[in-house]
């Protein structure tokens, strides 16, 4: 005996929002990543950004340096590669 497979819906599938504004620059594994983030509870999602930065031995000081970024005011570049490249401008 075979069973025929049912059209009802027994569990509806989660929605979110995703923000997809300001993501122009990052890779596709990085806007997945954004995506997978955003279908968490906001309160958790903060606990797996460190988790996965320990993980990968990414600094507190790198996501601190990486987050407060802006560009240099002589040349525009950004101020962490300004750090990376000893400082100089181009």
């Amino acid at each position: 005996m075979s069973k025929t497979p049912s059209t009802e819906i027994k569990t509806v599938p989660p929605t979110f929002d995703f923000q997809g504004e300001g993501l122009g620059t990052l890779r596709s594994s990085g806007a997945m990543i954004v995506m997978l983030l955003s279908m968490e509870e906001h309160y958790s999602r903060a606990g797996i950004l460190v988790f996965a930065a320990k993980e990968m031995g990414i600094s507190l000081e790198e996501l601190t340096d990486e987050y407060l970024d802006h560009s240099c005011d002589k040349c525009g570049i950004s101020m962490v590669l300004h750090k990376q490249t000893g400082g100089e401008c181009p």
